[in-house]
């Protein structure tokens, strides 16, 4: 991942799906609008999340709360590791910058302290990422932007400059 190169930091970044079929090109709409941020979507296809997945993960973010819930279906103890992409970056604040020698995993446990359990698997969709499939090349370059920037400052957070 792009962002993580920037700050030299070597990470295995995966992505899985939790409702599509295996094997399902990424639209155009999509490859299109990260093709833009030197993206190359054109061979991407869905693959489901599994257990082994979950079970090595640091961190699992998703991009709205009913992944959460298909996620705790797969692998419960990993929801402890997974939030929602919005739901990260409003904790932030309460988190603070990861500190020299806290462990990734450290960091993630805090934010898991730091949120409200009671919303964790709720249905509230306030923290969702609208899914732009089926809608005009605007909502794609809108929801690129909101990824982007929101990758940006939880990795500001975890990896900050030196």
């Amino acid at each position: 991942m792009q962002i993580l190169a920037e700050r030299g930091v070597e990470a295995a970044v995966i992505s899985r799906g939790v409702s599509a079929e295996p094997g399902i090109p990424a639209t155009r709409g999509a490859i299109r609008a990260l093709a833009r941020r030197g993206l190359d979507l054109a061979d991407h296809v869905s693959r489901p999340v599994g257990p082994e997945e979950l079970a090595w993960a640091d961190l699992v973010i998703a991009m709205e709360r009913r992944h959460l819930s298909r996620i705790a279906e797969v692998e419960l103890g990993s929801i402890h590791r997974s939030f929602t992409l919005i739901e990260l970056r409003k904790l932030l604040d309460a988190v603070g910058i990861r500190m020299d020698g806290e462990s990734v995993a450290d960091w993630v446990e805090l934010a898991d302290q730091r949120r409200d359990p009671m919303r964790v698997l709720g249905g509230s969709r306030e923290d969702d990422v609208k899914d732009p499939m089926g809608g005009w090349a605007r909502g794609y370059r809108t929801c690129a932007t909101l990824l982007e920037e929101s990758l940006r400052d939880i990795f500001g957070h975890l990896f900050p400059p030196d």
